[in-house]
């Protein structure tokens, strides 16, 4: 009998420590690679619908939603950590399209309606609805970040934290401070070195391959992620 309950503590020792061993930390705290994306759109300073941030602690993604039950059945019964109140947003303006990969799990929230449509139907994400809006009024910048470790966008009201993993952010040229919209392809300059295959940003970019002086563009893979490609 002693020899049994000495083996079931040994036994309930060792689950404690391997727990404590797997648990990661989350895509803001982790040592992975960001890419500053600029703004996103912009929030108010005051009043609107409150977002909720929450993170994942298994895969270290994060959840943005302004539904109250969303939030407390992701926290309560599936054990997500809460964050807080991310940024607030509007009722009425602009729409912001919520898409989900089912593959990778990962939520893209986004202004452009053409993200949008090349996600869902040339990548195999879900369209599920407007999350929120952004209106004219708005002053106050939402900025958006990409982990190039697993493909993760960030967004943040908090001046801070974006320019923890990055350089510092800067306020968008557009008048009356209006949201810019990231996803959109600008007129970059040539990157040279690039590794083909690697995560990139933003779509359309133009780089040179390490090997034989090849051009590759900043492209969606199959599972909706922004690769060098041929």
């Amino acid at each position: 009998m002693r020899t049994r309950k000495i083996v079931s503590a040994m036994v309930a020792l060792l689950t404690l420590i391997a727990g404590l061993c797997i648990m990661p930390m989350t895509a803001v705290t982790a040592n992975a690679a960001w890419v500053q994306e600029g703004i996103a759109w912009m929030a108010p300073a005051t009043g609107g619908t409150e977002v909720y941030r929450l993170a994942n602690p298994r895969t270290g993604l994060h959840h943005y939603t302004t539904d109250a039950n969303e939030r407390d059945v992701l926290k309560n019964k599936r054990h997500w950590t809460y964050e807080g109140v991310a940024f607030h947003a509007d009722t009425e303006g602009q729409p912001v399209y919520r898409v989900y990969n089912p593959r990778s799990q990962k939520h893209n929230y986004t202004m452009d309606s053409s993200e949008r449509d090349i996600l869902v139907q040339r990548h195999g994400w879900q369209y599920e609805g407007i999350s929120w809006y952004v209106s004219d009024s708005a002053t106050l910048p939402v900025y958006r970040a990409l982990n190039q470790s697993n493909g993760e966008h960030l967004w943040t009201v908090d001046a801070k934290e974006y320019e923890a993993l990055g350089k510092k952010p800067s306020k968008p040229n557009t008048p009356n401070n209006k949201p810019s919209t990231p996803s959109k392809p600008q007129t970059p300059t040539v990157q040279n070195g690039i590794t083909p295959g690697a995560f990139c940003s933003p779509e359309g970019a133009k780089g040179i391959g390490k090997k034989n002086g090849v051009t590759y563009t900043c492209k969606y893979d199959d599972n909706g992620i922004l690769r060098w490609r041929r």
